[in-house]
């Protein structure tokens, strides 16, 4: 039986790149919110979320869309699912962030997707109406990053290796290092001046404004803001000691603890002068970017 049609989904955070990806930070695990910025067309190519991943991912369709495609498979919810179809591997990317977020590990894994029967495919109606099947069986070539298989059939076209992943994601990520030991990177200091500290939930954190014309918040601060591209529609780098027509500042939120500071969140605000500004002309504050991490 054909399952109730549902209209395609266009939130970004059920995109495949997005259900392919978690990012850990602090014991906590979050998928992005978007994934356009750094990863083309949403997906990878040849792979596709795991089908755990895709089932869960199904109570969070929302109800309705602006897309004029109505989908009757249960497994396609975003525009990007729609390259499921030639997907050859289930595929699992984590971000193991340090708790400075300054640099992060990335394990990449992949396993052969199961194929469908030759006589099962997929009915969907496009926007004239008029419906198709959409035959869902391919060919499968494995993917593994640390493991060596007999070689498969060739798809069509081949996969995105662990190489062509990691060159895509690399914008949105601090420095991607090996070393086991990132789990206990820690700030010993918080940038700039601390402008407070407070308990919450016996959890301590420390509020500082920093200059970005220094130099050791230039250096931070451009490793750590690429993580905006995740969570930020039109997120962009921001050259932190630009003071061409105005100048720079940033609010970073950390958590304190016995082993340092984490960052949790930041905002930059970036400062001008207005010498027609009503009612009082003077320096304007204007708050730029703002992230805060789940």
């Amino acid at each position: 039986t054909m399952s109730q049609p549902k209209m395609l989904s266009d939130e970004p955070k059920l995109s495949s790149a997005a259900l392919c990806t978690t990012l850990k930070h602090l014991h906590q695990a979050f998928r992005p919110e978007f994934t356009h910025q750094c990863v083309e067309e949403e997906t990878f190519r040849g792979h596709q979320p795991l089908t755990s991943v895709l089932a869960k991912a199904q109570t969070e369709l929302p109800s309705s869309s602006s897309e004029a495609v109505v989908i009757t498979s249960d497994a396609v919810m975003h525009k990007s699912h729609l390259h499921h179809d030639q997907a050859t591997s289930e595929l699992e990317i984590t971000i193991d962030l340090a708790p400075s977020c300054r640099t992060c590990r990335l394990y990449v894994t992949s396993t052969p997707k199961k194929r469908k029967a030759n006589n099962e495919m997929t009915m969907m109606t496009i926007g004239d109406g008029k419906r198709q099947k959409v035959d869902d069986s391919s060919k499968v070539v494995s993917f593994h990053s640390t493991t060596n298989t007999n070689k498969a059939e060739e798809a069509e076209e081949e996969p995105m290796s662990r190489t062509e992943i990691q060159n895509s994601i690399a914008n949105a990520l601090p420095d991607i290092v090996d070393d086991e030991d990132s789990d206990s990177d820690y700030l010993a200091s918080p940038l700039g001046a601390v402008l407070r500290e407070y308990t919450i939930n016996n959890k301590t954190f420390c509020l500082s404004l920093a200059d970005g014309s220094d130099q050791a918040t230039y250096d931070y601060h451009r490793k750590v803001q690429k993580l905006a591209l995740w969570f930020i529609e039109n997120a962009d780098d921001v050259d932190v000691s630009n003071d061409q027509s105005g100048y720079w500042k940033v609010l970073y939120l950390f958590l304190h603890s016995k082993q340092g500071y984490a960052l949790v969140g930041y905002c930059t605000l970036f400062h001008f002068n207005s010498p027609f500004h009503k009612p009082v002309p003077g320096t304007i504050v204007r708050f730029c970017q703002a992230l805060v991490l789940p």
